[in-house]
């Protein structure tokens, strides 16, 4: 707000505040697609790269299950030593939501030139 309570404490223009907080917007979304991005290399790495990002059933953790096609002879007479296992359904909730409403969201139409060509829809 144009009269917030933090501007008189740290004794700072609305204009400064505002520069700072758009500095922190993007500072957040870089870090977010780094984390995500770091994610897909770990998954790259274990040889569950597609299929992760993409499902909710993952195999990531794999604790108890292998990699798809890898198996020792008595797990691969297991049928179920093959299917993903892990139930962290929160990373393939947060990578569709970050790429579907987060960066084109927060990303795109809050930059300054969408805002201004748009400005009856903010």
């Amino acid at each position: 707000t144009r009269n917030s309570v933090w501007l008189h404490i740290f004794d700072i223009s609305r204009e400064k505040a505002l520069r700072v907080h758009i500095f922190l917007a993007y500072s957040f979304l870089l870090t977010v697609l780094t984390h995500m991005l770091c994610f897909w290399v770990v998954y790259s790495e274990q040889g569950i790269f597609p299929h992760d990002v993409l499902a909710v059933v993952m195999y990531f953790p794999l604790n108890f299950h292998a990699k798809p096609g890898e198996c020792s002879f008595l797990s691969c007479l297991d049928p179920e030593y093959q299917v993903p296992a892990g139930d962290n359904w929160t990373i393939p909730l947060m990578v569709y939501f970050m790429t579907v409403i987060g960066f084109p969201v927060f990303g795109i139409l809050t930059h300054f030139s969408v805002r201004r060509i748009n400005f009856e829809l903010f």
